[in-house]
């Protein structure tokens, strides 16, 4: 990202009022006989909730169990998995729990607030999705938990809508149409069972077991990803841990990575394009059984991958890929002699390609505070640097911190821009666009942002000169469990943005903890060595969010003296990626500096 040059019921009753009439004569007349009394109301607050609990196939002999702002019931289903509560005094909103006659299968629902005192509730898959999305939690959990006191006010009719929505959009972009089901709670169901054919909402259910199946996921993990992707999720729900999005769970996936799915990936290129205009990305699509990439919306093959163990891959032209657990694809890849949406000084040099798949992200959802690690143009080679900026809902940055401050100046003494800041606007071909607004320092740059199955967001700018950067939002960095066990590929770049070195990669293994001075030391063994390493990693220094690693001469596991070099590091929480930068060193055996980005590797 380029800097300025200088430097987000009430109860209805009714009453009967019955009048008699007498007429008046002669004497001897008979009084009229009076008129039979009216039924008697029915209980004041008396709802009865009927519906279907169907997976694709009725559900028979489920039970039912209900429970309400006021007052709760319970049903056995039909041999048609339909039910019916009826609950005296009772009040909506409502959940709801089907579980199988073999107690195999829990399904949820929701009856939100109404002026009916009759309404339809269906418990299906759709309707947990719709659950865990409302509640941002699992549907179990959330239905057990939920008090009277806040029913209300979570299950509104204008909430459960818009996570049905939100659900029908995420199954859409997951291949599985839903738009034949009409609402899933409230909707006509005829669910299949002996001798009954299906209705159109029964087939999509069937539509979505097909897909779940085809694409090696269940029902439990979908919904899982769901709740803690919800914007209502807690933080209590939310995982570190990186996931794919709940639309690539559906889509077909590679048979030795489980991550790597089919769907669009823009690849961004960290190569100068050949004009101002960033023109350095390419969309493909890609194909995970067959494993190949492919020009939009067409069949032709532009590459094929070649398994080179789990999630990594050779391509046909020697690039060496590798898929992040949430679906990121990184590459070291030589730039072709034809390639011209990169500079020629690029072509036939070695980069790094990161893929992001191609999602619909709103301006509006780049609000907040964002930490960055970028690889900047500074006049003739490239250096790091580490900008904080805040981006306000309509996409303008409001402010900029740490613009040109190296990576240990902590933020309390970083240089702070309020003025002359970028935009973030919406760009037709997808991503967005970062415009200056300094008339002496005119650049558009891109960015394109990518949304975890956690919910997290990261982000790639890549400017005209070949700069790229990674943002994440800013947040205060947790310690991991003692003997937690991670191992990384590390795709790195020299101050040339040449990639000249094979991916490595490191296994690491938490030693100890300081919860203190929140750090740990690590012991690090390298390409499969059996010598390990100690490490020592200091978080949150020297700004919240930074992971900073100081230089050390350190004694290994075969008792021999090793160096450990300084490093900065930048976690993007839900993703599997980090990005890092390594200072130069000084003096006998003196190593450049390198900006580069671990990726987690997959069992």
């Amino acid at each position: 990202m380029s800097l300025p040059k200088q430097l987000s019921r009430l109860p209805i009753y009714f009453a009967a009022v019955a009048s008699l009439t007498a007429c008046g004569g002669g004497g001897g007349d008979t009084p009229a006989s009076p008129p039979p009394p009216p039924p008697p109301p029915p209980p004041v607050g008396s709802i009865t909730l009927t519906g279907v609990v169907a997976r694709g196939a009725a559900l028979a002999n489920a039970s039912v169990a209900v429970t309400c702002a006021t007052g709760t019931g319970t049903a056995t289903t039909t041999a048609t998995g339909s039910y019916s509560v009826a609950i005296t005094g009772g009040a909506l909103p409502c959940v709801l729990k089907a579980t199988s006659s073999d107690g195999a299968l829990k399904l949820h629902s929701v009856a939100p607030a109404a002026t009916a005192t009759s309404v339809t509730a269906n418990v299906t898959p759709l309707t947990e999705l719709v659950v865990a999305r409302l509640s941002g939690a699992e549907p179990a959990s959330f239905v057990a938990g939920i008090s009277a006191g806040t029913l209300g006010s979570t299950v509104t009719a204008a909430a459960v809508t818009s996570a049905q929505a939100a659900v029908a959009s995420t199954l859409a972009a997951g291949g599985v149409s839903t738009s034949t089901a009409g609402d899933f709670i409230s909707g006509p169901l005829v669910a299949a069972s002996t001798g009954v054919t299906g209705n159109a909402y029964d087939q999509v259910l069937d539509a979505l077991n097909a897909r779940l199946t085809t694409a090696g996921t269940t029902l439990a993990a979908l919904t899982t990803t769901i709740a803690t992707g919800s914007p209502v999720a807690s933080p209590a729900v939310a995982t570190s841990d990186p996931t794919l999005p709940a639309d690539l769970l559906l889509k077909p996936k590679a048979s030795n990575c489980a991550s790597a799915a089919s769907t669009s990936y823009r690849l961004i290129k960290q190569a100068p394009s050949p004009t101002g205009t960033v023109t350095a990305v390419d969309t493909v699509d890609f194909d995970a059984p067959s494993l190949t990439l492919r020009l939009p919306g067409t069949t032709t093959v532009i590459d094929t991958f070649t398994p080179n163990g789990n999630c990594r891959y050779t391509g046909t032209g020697g690039s060496d890929i590798v898929v992040s657990p949430a679906g990121v694809l990184v590459a070291r890849a030589t730039l072709g002699a034809g390639d011209t949406s990169v500079a020629a000084s690029a072509r036939g040099t070695t980069r790094m390609i990161v893929g992001l798949p191609v999602q619909a992200i709103a301006v509006a959802d780049l609000a907040g505070t964002w930490n960055t690690a970028s690889w900047e143009l500074d006049v003739s080679t490239y250096a790091a640097d580490g900008l904080i900026i805040t981006i306000g809902s309509t996409g303008a940055l409001t402010q900029l911190k740490c613009g040109g401050n190296t990576a240990a100046t902590p933020e309390s003494g970083c240089s702070t821009f309020t003025t002359l800041l970028p935009v973030f606007s919406a760009n037709s071909a997808g991503g967005f666009n970062i415009t200056s607004t300094d008339p002496a320092d005119p650049f558009t740059d891109r960015a394109f942002a990518y949304r975890a199955g956690n919910g997290d967001l990261m982000g790639v700018y890549l400017t005209g000169n070949g700069s790229l950067g990674f943002f994440t939002k800013q947040r205060t960095l947790t310690l991991p469990a003692l003997n937690a066990l991670t191992s990384v590929w590390n795709v790195d770049v020299n101050i040339n943005a040449v990639a000249p070195n094979a991916l490595s990669f490191n296994t690491h293994t938490v030693a100890s903890l300081n919860t203190g001075a929140v750090s740990l030391v690590r012991n690090t063994a390298a390409n499969g060595s059996t010598v390990t390493v100690p490490q020592t990693l200091q978080y949150n220094v020297a700004r919240n969010g930074y992971i900073y690693r100081p230089a050390a001469t350190v004694t290994n596991s075969a008792g021999a003296s090793a160096n450990v070099r300084e490093a900065y590091l930048l976690p993007l929480r839900g993703f599997g990626l980090t990005p890092y930068y390594l200072p130069a060193t000084t003096g006998t055996g003196a190593l450049p500096a390198f900006f580069g980005l671990s990726v987690a590797r997959q069992p």
